[in-house]
């Protein structure tokens, strides 16, 4: 499961109901980032049951996260920029996996 905070969502001007992708760099595999997406590409978020938070299911991202950034625990959160990076107009915001715990 991918847990967005409320202070996340208000950042990235996300709410439930809205879709995102994530994208890994493939030059530099550790730079991984967020961006919105649209129903037919993105994973939709939904509500996370507490203080605002929004969910998105995906096992596979998951485990890849788990793996590069926390191989021996069962989860891993990182903290996101504060500013998005725009690429061919596109805003992606860069996931801090050098902050991961």
């Amino acid at each position: 499961m991918i847990t967005f905070t409320a202070s996340a969502l208000k950042r990235l001007g996300l709410a439930h109901g809205h879709y995102v992708e994530i994208a890994q760099d493939e030059d530099n595999p550790e730079d991984w980032f967020i961006m919105h997406s649209t129903e037919l590409s993105g994973f939709m978020l939904r509500d996370g049951g507490k203080s605002g938070n929004a969910i998105f299911n995906n096992a596979h991202i998951g485990r890849l996260f788990v793996n590069q950034f926390g191989p021996d625990k069962n989860s891993v959160a990182c903290l996101l920029a504060t500013e998005p990076v725009t690429i061919e107009g596109e805003e992606y915001w860069p996931i801090i996996t050098s902050s991961a715990y």
